[in-house]
């Protein structure tokens, strides 16, 4: 009964250091694709004709507009307007692949993070941990 508390203990730290190793190696297109979908979440200008938000433009100079859905980084972008509000929603193509965690971002300036399929304002900050 021991051994078998003993090899399952070190099953789970082994896929534990093995899932580590896979998330945070730095080469591991998942993660860049991640850091370059931040880069471009942040500072994000919003392009307004009159009352309405037509556009954003995105930290790394590219835009985006209400009618498309862009793939970048692994990551397929839109934008969502209603008025002067807008919702920018960042989710990985193929999750786990090409990208972990999905983000939203809007007027606000906020990023949020999911582990889900898309996120949403309700999300954590990237600076909370989820369930707190």
């Amino acid at each position: 009964m021991m051994r078998r508390a003993i090899f399952g203990v070190l099953c789970i730290a082994s896929i534990a250091i093995l899932v580590g190793r896979i998330i945070v190696d730095k080469n591991n297109p998942a993660f860049t694709n991640e850091l370059a979908t931040l880069r471009s979440l942040y500072r994000v200008d919003p392009l307004q004709e009159g009352c309405c938000v037509t556009g954003v433009r995105l930290g790394d100079g590219s835009f985006l507009h209400p009618d498309q859905r862009r793939i970048k980084d692994g990551y397929i972008l839109s934008l969502e307007v209603a008025g002067t509000n807008y919702g920018i929603y960042a989710t990985p193509e193929k999750q786990w692949t090409t990208g972990f965690r999905a983000f939203f971002t809007d007027r606000t300036g906020v990023i949020r993070h999911s582990m889900r399929s898309r996120a949403t304002a309700q999300d954590p900050t990237l600076r909370e941990l989820p369930g707190k």
